[in-house]
């Protein structure tokens, strides 16, 4: 300490190598006395070959320590000046992104509040095409649908339709068709203002119609089976909560043959409709 203070060395890290310097140079006369240098003078007219080399190795030892702990004290230093740097670096960083994480949290956690399943009811008009054992009947009436929509690109419909017919197959007797269908709704594209999907239904009909056997003599009744249908469509927004649906459909319902045999039909039916959205959206 006492020569810490005799050269005014300003840190404690200064002191610290100026001592480690001093006791390598300490270290290394000690180990010239050992090797018998002992008698070596500077200042003496005759010097031996063997006090020049014990010399010249005193100072060589000298001067690797002293760089040694030069360059020891440089690095430490460096690296002391690193770390803090990096320091300094990643607590910017972090209050740089913790308020950007936080808020993009807080959005996440208002969307998904806000964000629930969207309700569509509609109606409006349903053009069916029924097959016949002669030919196709044209039935015109109702279509009334109701949708549910828990995802961007999937929801659940419930669809009912009534269409008749005064005079089928001029037996004097009217048709009609009466079906209760649900099953899922899947969009594979979706537009700002529009919307394409397609369905796939199922549940039951009811048909009722006549069918000519022979002559003036015909069938006439109901048959109620399962039915199921599928197709797809195009939804566009008009304005406000209020859209139009335009789809097509196939559906395959049951009734009876001039054969006396009850028989599928595959019919063809198509919509349009108003639409009606409320509840939440995404």
């Amino acid at each position: 300490m006492k020569a810490c203070l005799a050269h005014s060395f300003t840190t404690s890290a200064q002191c610290a190598m100026h001592r480690n310097q001093l006791s390598a140079v300490r270290e290394t006369k000690r180990a010239v006395r050992r090797l018998g240098y002992t008698r070596f003078m500077p200042g003496a007219k005759r010097k031996s070959r063997l006090s020049y080399q014990a010399h010249d190795h005193v100072n060589r030892r000298v001067t690797w320590v002293l760089c040694r702990e030069q360059l020891r004290g440089e690095t430490e230093g460096r690296t002391a000046t690193r770390v803090r740097i990096m320091r300094r670096v990643f607590a910017c960083i972090f209050l740089f992104v913790a308020p950007l994480m936080a808020q993009a949290r807080l959005q996440t956690a208002v969307a998904a509040a806000a964000t629930g399943p969207s309700f569509e009811a509609s109606l409006g008009y349903v053009y069916f095409s029924m097959a016949m054992p002669s030919q196709r009947v044209g039935l015109s009436g109702l279509d009334a649908n109701g949708l549910v929509k828990f995802h961007s690109r999937w929801g659940v419909t419930v669809d009912s339709i009534y269409a008749r017919t005064g005079n089928v197959l001029g037996t004097g007797h009217s048709a009609n068709v009466l079906s209760f269908l649900a099953g899922p709704v899947f969009y594979p594209a979706v537009f700002r203002k529009a919307e394409i999907f397609v369905q796939a239904l199922a549940g039951a009909s009811r048909v009722e119609s006549a069918v000519p056997v022979s002559g003036t003599y015909y069938l006439n009744g109901w048959v109620a089976r399962p039915s199921y249908a599928f197709g797809g469509g195009l939804e566009h927004s008009l304005f406000g909560p209020i859209g139009v649906r335009v789809q097509g459909d196939y559906q395959r319902t049951t009734f009876g043959g001039s054969a006396s045999a009850i028989q599928g039909q595959n019919n063809v039916r198509l919509t349009t409709s108003l639409v009606y959205r409320f509840g939440n959206s995404e």
